[in-house]
């Protein structure tokens, strides 16, 4: 799943949209959560499942506010989880079947 996951980013809405958002769907990525209960780490991104579709200013932007903290935790997590609910929400739609994709991918 997190190939699958993260390459249906591609082309996409950015659903951060936050003040500097590019609106450009050319740059949209898989942007993943840098919150350690997602398991972010030293040098560890976090689990694929937590991310969203976000446009390359929107991906700066919210990488560069987890690094210097100048935004609160709490606001940074409200902004994370909005545009990760939307990703989720859009691809759930679709079709996409997570719980099946995790399974299969546990067997192998």
């Amino acid at each position: 799943m997190s190939d699958a996951l993260r390459k249906s980013a591609r082309n996409r809405t950015c659903k951060m949209n936050a003040h500097c958002c590019n609106g450009n769907r050319e740059t949209t990525v898989w942007c993943h959560s840098n919150f350690s209960e997602h398991g972010k780490g030293l040098h560890l991104k976090a689990k694929d499942i937590f991310g969203f579709d976000g446009c390359s200013s929107c991906h700066e932007y919210f990488d560069i506010e987890s690094r210097r903290r100048a935004m609160p935790r709490n606001e940074r997590l409200a902004l994370f989880y909005a545009a990760f609910t939307c990703s989720i929400m859009e691809r759930l739609a679709e079709g996409w079947d997570f719980v099946k994709v995790k399974v299969e991918n546990s067997q192998r």
